[in-house]
Parts: C-alpha cells; structure tokens; sequence
C-alpha cells in the first residue's frame, strides 16, 4: 500500500488537494532524510575503518608508518525498540466554531516499534513503524422535521482517524550510564489504515419524548490516504536489565496536510502525546 501511494504521489500530485507549500516542503525533506539514513546504513555495514600510528624509526633509520585494519562491528550501532503511550488529539479546521457547537479531543494512542542508528556520540538517526490513533470529537444540535413533528437533537460525532505511520527523527542527548534527557524533531509520513465517525445523541420531539440516537459509519473513501506532520518529542532515557534502556517520552504532532477530501473545510490532525519504551 505504501509504496503505491508514494508512486502516486509523484505522478500525481494534483490528486492531493490543496497541500499548502509547507506541507509539501516537509515531504520533500522526508524523502531526502530516508535516503540519508539508508546511505548510512549502507556505509556503516562496510564495518572497516583504518586507523594509523604515528611515523618512528626502523632499524636502519629510515622512518615507516604501521598501518592495521580495525573492524567496527556495526551492529554496536543498531538499536531496535517497542512503544506505546496516549494522550490527546484534536482536529483543526479552516473554519470558526459554529455558535451552539464545541470541537474537543478524544484519546489518542500509539504503539510500535523503532530502530535507531547512532551516528556520532550524542546524534542518532531514528525511524520506525507505528500505529497512531488520531481524531477528534465534535457536540452540537439540529433542529428538524420528522414525520411532520419538530424534534430537536443534541449529539456528539467522535472521528477516529487510524494511521500507519513512518517517522523520521534526528535525536539529540547522550546516552549513559545514568538516565539523561534527548531531544527529538523531525516528520512523520502517514498512511491511512481507517477512518470511522460515530453519532450518538438524545432527540426530542414537541411533546417531550425522548428518543437515544446511536449509528457508526466509515468515511475512509473521504479521507486522504497520506499525511504528513512535524512532531517533535523530549524524554528521558537511562539503563534497565543487562543492555536494554528504558525511555519516557512527551511529544506533540502537528499535521500539514488536509485530512479530509472536501472540498468546503480543510481538517488537519494535531495531538500531544506521553509514550514508553523500551531499547533492546
């Protein structure tokens, strides 16, 4: 799915409607960090480096340079890891709040795994795959006719927006043998995986009774099939058993793409989010 979606938006980019020039920007600077991590990767696995010792003398007076291939096993440098946290997502749109309507936000979670390269002593590469839950939750009325009676109803509409996400971070923060605080920044690249609102609500009629509204149905065919985001997160990382490290991690995603199709109100995701996580 994945691939053909970024095939699709090469070929045709008008598909995706009204990207504004950040959104695509922050895209671009996407492709370039994949290709930038896999050219590191690449050149890590060659494992070699050379390292020399300083000029002395021979026996016959003459001076020469020893040389010795030392190998660095790259692996030292892999680290892969597991996640899961929640916290808040809300949708914004282009549009001012209705008068009599309120837009909040709903639980949001994330869970999956990461793989880290580190690059210098307090840099690293970082990427991933998760499953991200996003939304928002929308209350209101509607007054209308049924059966030739007046009903008024109140309700809420939760949107649930499901995504495959690929982030791409730089990462900032030692790592020892004490626990040590990071920074990361970078984007996210999101696929939709599902897309679900659900209505429930109290209507009543002219003469006070009371009728429970409930329906759920998919808007995965209105809803773009990529998103993309800048996220930037701060924790805490320290040691656990043996190897493995223990991280806490406070984020927040900001979206650049419309979430929807429509062509009257652009939505866009945002969220702030507390994760754990585990590094084998």
């Amino acid at each position: 799915m994945c691939p053909s979606i970024l095939v699709q938006v090469v070929t045709r980019p008008s598909r995706y409607r009204r990207w504004p020039r950040a959104g695509r920007a922050l895209l671009l600077a996407s492709l370039v960090l994949v290709l930038a991590v896999a050219w590191v990767g690449g050149s890590a696995a060659q494992g070699e480096r050379t390292k020399g010792t300083a000029p002395h003398a021979a026996g016959d007076g003459a001076f020469v340079t020893e040389w010795e291939e030392v190998h660095d096993p790259p692996a030292s440098r892999f680290r892969f890891g597991l996640r899961v946290g929640g916290g808040a997502a809300t949708l914004s749109y282009s549009e001012s709040t209705p008068e009599g309507f309120d837009r909040s936000a709903i639980f949001s979670a994330v869970f999956g795994g990461d793989f880290r390269y580190q690059w210098r002593e307090s840099l690293f590469l970082e990427s991933g795959l998760h499953f991200v839950r996003l939304g928002g939750l929308e209350k209101g009325f509607e007054d209308e006719q049924i059966g030739g009676r007046e009903t008024h109803l109140d309700y809420e509409i939760e949107t649930v927006l499901t995504y495959l996400v690929v982030p791409l971070r730089i990462r900032l923060g030692e790592m020892g043998s004490h626990p040590r605080p990071y920074v990361r920044v970078g984007p996210n690249v999101a696929f939709c995986y599902n897309a679900n609102r659900e209505q429930t609500g109290n209507r009543i009629d002219g003469q006070g009774r009371h009728e429970a509204v409930h329906r759920k149905w998919t808007v995965k065919s209105s809803t773009n099939s990529l998103d993309v985001a800048a996220a930037a997160e701060v924790g805490v990382e320290g040691p656990f058993i043996r190897k493995t490290r223990l991280l806490l991690e406070l984020g927040a995603i900001y979206g650049f793409l419309d979430a929807s199709q429509g062509d009257d109100v652009s939505i866009r995701n945002r969220a702030v989010m507390v994760s754990a996580g585990i590094v084998f």
